[in-house]
């Protein structure tokens, strides 16, 4: 349970935790089925491929191993179905690591403000609305420039934003994720027009960033 400073709060879930302590960039997905014929057996199987910061399926795959008999242990009934049908899978996952080194990670970012903040996103600064302000970094920081709010309850939500994965902070190179990327908005909102705000997250690819308080 995430909170502000005044007990507003926001979920995250114990797997959300979990992705962001792994800090894997793919999840694998196995399930399957135990198919029982006399003394014999087989494993029917599929295998997905998760991006761990959008949890979209980029490679699947499904088969069923050959029979064996009843003593022969699990593990390499599972080894024994799946190593026969990795080829294609594997090639799946390349094209989705090189995608990501030539566009970026994709990853959602929404931004909102609390209840009873001092300001909201159609006030003012400088001359601008804060939601254009907001639009406008986000368009200048991603790797291809775009970033298309859609309007929700109190706030924006940008989809497909594609981040670096890396960025110099402070002179050194980081690895990016949400947070980080999404604190680099934080600190140029408070850094520019002194704007208080609290970010949460939900696994790598997911963060919110609400206006008005800590």
């Amino acid at each position: 349970m995430l909170t502000s400073k005044s007990g507003n709060s926001v979920k995250e879930s114990p797997i959300d935790v979990l992705k962001r302590v792994a800090n894997a960039d793919i999840w694998l997905q196995l399930t399957y089925t135990i198919n029982q014929v006399g003394p014999k057996r087989s494993l029917t199987f599929i295998l997905k491929g998760l991006d761990a910061y959008t949890d979209k399926e980029i490679a699947t795959v499904s088969g069923t191993g050959g029979q064996a008999l009843s003593t022969v242990e699990l593990p390499i009934l599972i080894e024994e179905a799946v190593l026969s049908h990795l080829d294609n899978y594997n090639a799946n996952l390349q094209r989705h690591f090189d995608n990501v080194q030539e566009n970026g990670r994709e990853i959602k970012v929404i931004i909102q403000a609390w209840e009873y903040a001092d300001y909201d996103l159609t006030d003012e600064f400088d001359g601008e609305e804060l939601g254009y302000i907001i639009t406008e970094w986000l368009e200048d920081e991603t790797v291809d420039g775009e970033a298309h709010p859609n309007s929700i309850e109190d706030g924006m939500e940008f989809e497909q934003i594609r981040i670096p994965l890396e960025k110099e902070v402070n002179g050194k190179i980081r690895k990016m994720d949400a947070y980080r990327w999404v604190g680099e908005l934080r600190r140029h909102l408070k850094n520019t027009y002194g704007i208080e705000s609290k970010l949460s997250i939900e696994g790598l690819g997911k963060a919110t960033l609400v206006i008005g308080e800590k």
